[in-house]
């Protein structure tokens, strides 16, 4: 239907929809559109609607979701020189990936505008050829020096979030331009994420649910696991995970299905 770095500018269950990982945006099939066929969704949140639950992995154990990200195709573990991982999704396994250009970086710094890969940190701006694995230098304009693990997208637009600094880009000409929000003005995109469906702000104990036609945020309730951080949380394509070294978690969509 799409690539993993096309925007779903209407998003439904089971498209494939932006979704944030520090910084990096993939993309997730929420439900299966076989598992559609004859059913229908009761979408209605509640606060038993998600869980999260235990998830073992293969080939590395103990490591941060901040640090995960992907170029559309491959999911990658990157985490300075010592470690620099791609996973193999069908059996959750991690092995070794060399990087030509930049081979000292870190995941919760790459980001995409839906065409290409960028590594962002200070006045370091690169940009990926992910057909040979090799960054080379990129320019910006309005915005010059920036993380990007505070970037993220509403499925329409691309977003710089700094507490007070608050852009927008414009992809065709790499601009970044100010941008007003209503209800939380003052905030940090690294924190900011989606399961395919809704945008999220976790932050600790302050969980929220953006309504994007409004620019509305309200509170939002989890189960399994309350206290968490966004910038721990990602996906393989199927499923969203928080990773948070020892802690592995999955999250499970318990919606009520009826025929």
């Amino acid at each position: 239907k799409q690539d993993a770095l096309t925007f779903d500018d209407t998003p439904t269950i089971g498209s494939d929809n932006p979704v944030t990982s520090g910084g990096i945006y993939t993309a997730i099939n929420s439900i299966p559109l076989s598992k559609l066929k004859s059913v229908s969704v009761d979408v209605s949140l509640s606060p038993q609607f998600f869980d999260f639950v235990d998830k073992d992995w293969s080939g590395m154990t103990g490591f941060s979701g901040s640090r995960i990200w992907t170029d559309g195709n491959n999911i990658y573990y990157s985490d300075g020189p010592p470690q620099q991982k791609v996973l193999d999704v069908a059996t959750g396994t991690w092995s070794n990936k060399a990087w030509s250009g930049m081979t000292d970086f870190f995941g919760s710094y790459i980001w995409t505008d839906g065409n290409n890969i960028y590594y962002s940190v200070g006045a370091t701006q690169k940009v990926l050829d992910v057909a040979t694995s090799t960054w080379s230098n990129k320019t910006w304009s309005g915005l010059t020096d920036f993380s990007g693990s505070r970037i993220w997208t509403d499925g329409t637009n691309i977003y710089y979030s700094n507490g007070s600094t608050q852009k927008v880009l414009n992809i065709a000409t790499s601009t970044w331009s100010d941008k007003t929000w209503s209800g939380m003005t003052n905030f940090d995109g690294s924190f900011i994420w989606t399961d395919g469906t809704n945008i999220y702000y976790s932050e600790s104990t302050t969980q929220k649910v953006l309504d994007v036609a409004t620019g509305t945020w309200s509170n939002k309730i989890w189960s399994g696991l309350t206290n968490f951080y966004a910038p721990y949380i990602w996906t393989d394509g199927n499923n969203i995970y928080h990773s948070a070294s020892s802690e592995q978690k999955v999250l499970i969509t318990n919606k009520k299905i009826r025929r």
